[in-house]
């Protein structure tokens, strides 16, 4: 029997079913609290959310291929480098950048893309490739004038700082518009500062920081904040008193200044 054309909602419901059909109900065994979904899913509810927004995913990229919208498969490509692996998601985010080229009405997410692909490369190692881009991200950023293109001043620090280029990585924070610096969803650029302000030695530069970023608030008893989270180092370095210039954990930093 001819079961006829498929629409779109059947086409959407299929994962479902091969997804349960793998599994043969034992994912009602595989209960995860907390790290598989609120409510406590099973491995199977989260095999089959993840097929279903790969196919949605992939729709989204179909039809902005076939409206020949730019920045709507920008955003689509965009999406699919949060389902991928590292490196998949830097040819992604090129390929991406390569579809929206100069059109004013994606600086936002240009912004975005240039952001999260220095922090692959960062991440990866590649640092060839990370310190090659810098130019061209900061010029950016400068551009915007946005508390976006302040994340991406405070993921240059980032990448400065992980790369050993701390006197760098201080420019790079000192370039962040005084608006956002305080801006409590963004607390990279005071953690940055202050680790290197630590590593040097310097308290009081790590003090300045961390008040910048909301350290010393008053918040309800029992409540900390990410500012407080990080002043916890700065306490601990008052007794131990670092030596200044020390190193960083992690691998050595051959090219700090």
């Amino acid at each position: 029997m001819d079961a006829g054309p498929v629409g779109r909602a059947d086409e959407l419901s299929r994962p479902s079913g091969l997804v349960r059909a793998a599994t043969g109900g034992r994912g009602g065994l595989a209960w995860v609290q907390g790290e598989l979904g609120a409510g406590g899913s099973t491995l199977a509810d989260e095999m089959t959310a993840r097929a279903d927004g790969c196919l949605v995913l992939r729709a989204a990229q179909d039809d902005a291929h076939l409206s020949g919208d730019r920045l709507a498969l920008g955003y689509a490509l965009h999406a699919s480098t949060l389902v991928a692996s590292a490196p998949e998601a830097v040819d992604r985010i090129d390929d991406a950048l390569a579809v929206l080229g100069e059109d004013p009405e994606s600086v936002d997410l240009r912004l975005l893309l240039v952001d999260n692909r220095l922090t692959y490369l960062a991440g990866l190692g590649r640092w060839e490739e990370a310190l090659a881009a810098l130019p061209g991200a900061l010029v950016l950023a400068e551009r915007a004038g946005s508390f976006r293109g302040a994340s991406l001043l405070a993921t240059a620090a980032e990448v400065g700082y992980e790369h050993g280029d701390w006197d760098d990585a201080l420019v790079h924070l000192g370039g962040i518009d005084t608006e956002f610096v305080g801006n409590g969803s963004n607390l990279n650029p005071a953690g940055i500062g202050a680790l290197i302000a630590l590593h040097r030695g310097d308290q009081a530069a790590a003090e300045t920081y961390l008040q910048v970023a909301g350290g010393g608030r008053r918040r309800p008893a029992g409540r900390a904040g990410p500012a407080d989270a990080m002043a916890r180092p700065v306490r601990r370095a008052r007794s131990a008193h670092p030596p200044a210039g020390a190193a960083p954990p992690g691998a050595a930093r051959a090219g700090r200044r």
